[in-house]
């Protein structure tokens, strides 16, 4: 294929506006709803608060957050650790 081929894909397909929906988002927030019994109900009532046909306020995604526990020995531990590659760099 030409380079001439190449280019005019290219523009057809950021011409697309159904290519991809992020290219159409002109502004992502992120939000913190307070917790129901469940991370489903949270969900669900935010969605029926912010998308319904009637109010159209937002398309929403959901994104996974993994838990970040961090323990007083998890700590101790990695102390420990970066106590010992210092030594170690100190002797190098």
């Amino acid at each position: 294929m030409s380079a001439k081929g190449k280019g005019s894909q290219k523009k057809k397909r950021d011409a697309d506006p159904s290519h991809g929906q992020l290219a159409q988002v002109t502004e992502v927030w992120l939000i913190c709803a307070p917790g129901d019994n469940t991370p489903v109900a949270t969900w669900d009532a935010v969605n029926q608060a912010t998308s319904k046909p009637s109010k159209s306020l937002s398309t929403n995604f959901k994104f996974h957050i993994p838990d970040l526990k961090v323990t007083f020995t998890s700590l101790i531990v990695k102390a420990a650790y970066l106590q010992l590659k210092y030594v170690y760099l100190e002797k190098s």
